[in-house]
Parts: C-alpha cells; sequence; structure tokens
C-alpha cells in the first residue's frame, strides 16, 4: 500500500512533464526547435494539484 499523500508531488511532476514530453514528440527533436514550456493555465493547474483544490488525472499510458 503506498502512502498517496507522499507520491502527490511526484504524480503532479509527472503529470507537467508528460505536457513538455509530447510538445516535444510533437514538434521533433530536430534544431533549431523552440523550448517547449509550460502555459500559464498549465502551471495553475498544477497548483490546484498541489492545493488540493483539484485532483491529479491518472497517468496516460505512454504512447510509443
Amino acid at each position: 500500500h503506498l502512502d498517496q499523500g507522499a507520491l502527490l508531488p511526484a504524480r503532479i511532476m509527472m503529470w507537467g512533464y508528460q505536457r513538455l514530453f509530447e510538445r516535444l514528440m510533437t514538434h521533433g527533436f530536430g534544431l533549431p526547435r523552440p523550448r517547449p514550456r509550460l502555459t500559464r493555465g498549465e502551471k495553475l493547474r498544477m497548483a490546484a494539484f498541489a492545493l488540493g483544490i483539484a485532483p491529479v488525472p491518472q497517468a496516460s499510458p505512454s504512447r510509443t
């Protein structure tokens, strides 16, 4: 049994990094490329996750 409270920061970071990874996959890894960034809305959503205002979504299966 895992302590869900202890896992919360990792789940929030995973959510944000998943967004960045999806952008890298969309735009490719070739140079030059724009630096992937989270939008203001995504950052606010992560803050809401951390404050317990919104539930952190379950991780989606990776697309390979």
